[in-house]
């Protein structure tokens, strides 16, 4: 299986990971091991709920509410084959509950326009996301909201300087086929993570990858963990657990190359010194998969982004609508 590659963007409200390689199957008991792989129909659907909290903190504060915001979640199988899907991923316009929030008007701008742009995500046959059939739809629909975004920030006197450094970023994150399905469509590759492996219970998978950097400095040298924690042989449902961590010992100067990006020189001092110790990023995901078509029908996934300063927590959760 070959795992999607997916980047961190500082505009982004939806989670990302990212991935390089993976450990060879385990050959073991056919009978033991629990496969996770889509059989999917062209026309099939599945109705989810998506939602995404945000929390920071600075200087060692306990982190506070910063987003909160809920929509509809529509996929829709428009092609199926041997060689795999392209399936149609659309979030609807989502409801942004501001109440006991330190609010972020431009984040929560960017949010609503991006609402039903849909990605039509190609996924070979193990469940991978390797492509956006649609880029150039989705590119010109990016580009026409940046034009948006920037004439309300202007018209709210917005510094030019902001504005431009927030646009540029946006637009790195669809420049490319490549950089649309790993940005604008994180959410997939995240949800899509723990098809196309075959679980043994009680052996966990463990694979060494990256993490993007959140500065766009080296990508940071991590270890992943997928493992089985439970399989139901009458419903199908198969329960699975994922774990990403920066790597200290493989990253450490790629963790100095990002504090000093954020610091403004690599030269080591106290502080900095400080600083690269401060340096943490995990990925913690519980996933409920009905083994028998494929689907994830249950998501929650945490991100902890610990940075010399500042502190953030992610949470997104998909599950199926009933």
């Amino acid at each position: 299986m070959r795992l999607p590659e997916v980047g961190v963007t500082l505009v982004a409200l939806s989670l990302a990971v990212g991935f390089v390689q993976a450990v060879p199957e385990r050959a073991n008991d056919p009978a033991s091991i629990v496969s996770a792989v889509p059989r999917w129909s062209k026309g099939d659907r599945l109705a989810l709920r998506e939602e995404h909290t945000s929390r920071r903190g600075t200087d060692g504060n306990k982190t506070k509410p910063s987003m909160k915001a809920s929509s509809i979640l529509d996929l829709e199988v428009l092609e199926a084959g041997p060689d795999g899907y392209v399936v149609h991923w659309v979030s609807g316009r989502p409801n942004i509950d501001t109440r006991g929030v330190t609010g972020q008007p431009v984040l929560e701008q960017l949010v609503k326009m991006t609402a039903g742009v849909g990605l039509e995500i190609v996924i070979d046959a193990d469940g991978t996301p390797t492509g956006v059939r649609n880029a150039a739809e989705v590119r010109r629909k990016m580009k026409r909201i940046g034009a948006s975004l920037r004439k309300e920030l202007a018209a709210q006197d917005a510094p030019m300087e902001l504005i431009d450094g927030l646009l540029a970023q946006l637009a790195t994150t669809y420049e490319s086929e490549q950089a649309i399905l790993e940005h604008v469509a994180k959410s997939a590759s995240v949800y899509f993570l723990p098809l196309g492996w075959r679980f043994e219970p009680g052996v966990p998978i463990e694979y060494e990858t990256q993490i993007a950097s959140p500065s766009g400095t080296a990508p940071l040298p991590s270890q992943g963990t997928l493992a089985l924690d439970s399989y139901d042989a009458d419903t199908g449902m198969a329960r699975v657990t994922w774990t990403q961590r920066v790597d200290r010992e493989r990253a450490g100067s790629a963790i100095r190359a990002l504090v000093g990006s954020l610091l403004g020189g690599t030269e080591m001092t106290a502080d900095l010194s400080a600083a690269i110790d401060a340096v943490d990023i995990e990925d913690r995901a519980e996933y409920v998969i009905d083994t028998r078509s494929g689907w994830v029908v249950d998501m929650t996934h945490e991100r902890s982004v610990r940075m010399p300063g500042a502190e953030r927590v992610d949470r997104a959760t998909i599950r199926r609508r009933s």
